[in-house]
């Protein structure tokens, strides 16, 4: 009995530490770019690893001295895909719920999570993956109790490869159609918050504090809204996307990443990376 007690209390402490040995780790010998990788270990149900000593041990079991090439980890800085806070709704019923640890990282491993649903909502450490959003009440403001922000993400990419532009200003209105643009969020522009407030020349992050003391969001502006109305100068709207360094987990969809530095294992320690280079990896797969 006292054994099975022993067995049992070293598993969890294994356990515990970053589930090593629940995992079984896979050496590829194939040269691939980071993305490539990624995409490769995804399709077989797992992730690239990125535990830097983890590696290091098994190199060590399958090289001589564990000496070695350059190998992939599963860490990048990526931008995340381009989103806009729809509104504030009390949901209920029909979606998925994950708990995220650390809440910290919480906002983009939701979105991650979420990435085959249309919409998605953070609140602390629960995540909820939203598939159609008619059937919740939306809330007049977003103080109130119970309701939460949601965010829709499946969004075209607006053709902007320049990762320095990471918010989005309407212009103004040619005849019927909404013309936007891709900026620097440090620019100045005028910004209207979803309650109707009017902000004037602000940087984006000091007219989303404002609204967000207000309950509410910076503006965003649909497709169809110059059949309606019209903008005359050029505003703010919510619409964003963020630069993050992420390590991978098998639950992600690597497909639709856009690395920006991506970071391999070099004698024995992490450094940065192009993310186009070839070379060789570890799958991890497992809880």
């Amino acid at each position: 009995m006292k054994k099975l007690q022993l067995l049992i209390y070293v598993f969890l402490i294994l356990w515990k530490f970053e589930g090593l040995i629940m995992q079984n780790v896979t050496f590829y010998n194939e040269k691939k770019s980071w993305k490539e990788a990624a995409n490769f270990c995804s399709k077989k149900g797992g992730a690239l690893e990125s535990n830097v000593t983890l590696l290091s041990e098994h190199l060590r079991g399958i090289t001589q001295n564990g000496e070695h090439e350059d190998i992939w980890l599963g860490k990048s800085e990526l931008l995340t895909k381009w989103t806009y806070v729809l509104g504030c709704f009390y949901i209920y019923g029909d979606f998925q719920h994950f708990v995220i640890e650390p809440p910290e990282t919480a906002k983009l491993k939701c979105q991650m999570l979420c990435n085959n649903y249309k919409f998605y909502s953070i609140n602390g450490k629960d995540c909820y993956c939203i598939e159609e959003i008619l059937p919740f009440h939306r809330a007049n403001n977003c103080n109130c109790v119970g309701c939460y922000k949601v965010w829709e993400h499946q969004l075209p990419n607006f053709g902007s490869l320049d990762s320095s532009k990471q918010c989005i200003v309407a212009t103004g209105c040619d005849g019927k159609n909404l013309q936007r643009s891709y900026e620097d969020c440090n620019e100045n522009y005028n910004a209207t918050c979803d309650n109707g407030a009017k902000l004037e020349y602000q940087k984006y992050l000091t007219a989303a504090d404002e609204c967000e003391t207000q309950g509410s969001f910076i503006k965003w502006y649909p497709d169809n809204y110059c059949v309606t109305q019209t903008l005359k100068h050029q505003h703010w709207t919510n619409g964003r996307r963020h630069k993050e360094t992420l390590l991978l987990k098998n639950s992600y969809d690597t497909e639709t990443f856009q690395p920006l530095k991506c970071f391999k294992l070099d004698d024995g320690s992490e450094e940065q990376e192009g993310c186009n280079d070839n070379i060789s990896f570890f799958c991890k797969f497992g809880k």
